[in-house]
């Protein structure tokens, strides 16, 4: 137990307060003095009056100097006088007894660290990490890579911060310097992939993480790499090449909804018209009333230029889940290609309510605006 002794001055150090309620003719003790000196007790002596010593923690049967002995009967007998226990009632004896051992265990447990383990830099960094302090904790990772620019561990760390800030161009930075130093670092090259994905750099992403799920195919991280690999494709457009992810993806992940909808997406671009069927059966299945499935069968719909037979079923998605990404903006969609401007805008509307972000029902929106003379509106949105 010698890592949980404060390395403080012994006089300074008192018992904690349970121990002293529990010993009270000990509450003068520091943890390194021993008992004071008292007509009961010789200065070098413990409880027993035996001259024995004893450790930062132990409060029977030692005393100052040399090595620490155990406590014997002979001492949990005299601890017993002490309390002015009758020596008959063997089961109090035995109570007080587990209660000592008890309160030397929490004594022990909760014990604060040492004075070092405070004041080790790389501790303070994992702390004010933990405790999501980000920017103390970047300061701290930053003295630590001054200090040792070989160490691939603070750069890693800076760019965990950076990322859970949002700043992924400067976390694939630092995740980059990191992984120069040390490729073997477990979980480097994960973050770094998954920095560049939710900066959208999908090709960089691919790159990654395809070598990764190759080497170790059957890995815990199998399906996140799936997916991810799947879903950045799909974001380039490759959807052919997205198909074979998605369908891993959403074997592994059969109840998630949004998923099986961008597999039909994909396969529903690619012409691959069994998949497309396969999951419509499956949303369905899940929920006979989602707005993913009616979403779907409008596509197909509107994929084989039945833009009025679309339209009732994205209006069926609109009443099903107004909540849903892309129903508002599907419908939007089909009503500006049916040049019906006016409802087309509260479309693009009601999907930038629940996704202010979204490019695309900016720009339609923008020239919805425009088709019916509303350029001071548009110009901001363009």
């Amino acid at each position: 137990a010698q890592h949980l002794i404060p390395s403080t001055p012994a006089e300074s150090v008192r018992m904690p307060m349970t121990v002293q309620w529990f010993w009270p003719e000990y509450s003068g003790w520091t943890v390194n003095s021993g008992p004071p000196e008292s007509a009961h007790h010789g200065r070098n002596a413990g409880p027993s009056g035996r001259g024995k010593e004893c450790p930062a923690v132990a409060m029977v049967g030692c005393g100052t100097d040399g090595p620490p002995a155990r406590a014997s009967s002979r001492d949990i007998r005299s601890l017993m006088d002490i309390h002015r226990l009758p020596p008959s009632n063997r089961r109090r004896r035995r109570a007080i007894a587990q209660v000592s051992l008890w309160l030397l265990a929490v004594l022990i447990v909760s014990w604060p660290r040492s004075a070092a383990a405070q004041s080790d830099p790389r501790e303070i960094a994992f702390a004010l990490e933990r405790e999501g302090k980000n920017a103390e904790a970047e300061a701290a990772w930053r003295k630590l890579e001054a200090a040792s620019p070989s160490n691939a561990e603070p750069l890693a760390h800076i760019g965990l911060l950076e990322a859970r800030q949002e700043h992924y161009a400067t976390a694939v930075t630092f995740y980059r310097k990191a992984l120069a130093i040390d490729p073997s670092m477990p979980g480097l090259r994960l973050n770094l992939g998954l920095a560049y994905f939710k900066a959208g750099d999908y090709r960089e992403v691919i790159r990654i993480f395809e070598p990764m799920l190759k080497a170790q195919p059957h890995s815990d991280e199998t399906d996140r790499l799936t997916l991810l690999l799947g879903m950045s494709h799909y974001g380039l457009g490759e959807y052919r090449a997205a198909t074979p992810y998605l369908i891993r993806a959403s074997a592994a992940d059969p109840q998630n909804l949004t998923l099986l909808l961008t597999l039909a997406h994909s396969c529903l671009l690619t012409r691959q018209y069994p998949c497309v069927i396969d999951a419509y059966h499956r949303i369905v299945a899940i929920n006979a009333e989602s707005a993913e499935a009616d979403m779907l069968v409008g596509e197909a719909l509107d994929a084989m230029k039945d833009s009025d037979g679309a339209i009732r079923e994205f209006r069926a998605a609109v009443a099903a889940d107004p909540k849903e990404p892309n129903v508002h903006f599907g419908l939007g969609y089909l009503l500006w290609t049916k040049k019906q401007y006016a409802e087309a805008m509260q479309e693009f509307q009601a999907e930038l309510a629940n996704n202010p972000g979204y490019t695309n029902a900016q720009q339609y929106l923008a020239d919805s605006m425009l088709h019916l003379d509303q350029i001071d509106q548009a110009q901001p949105l363009l």
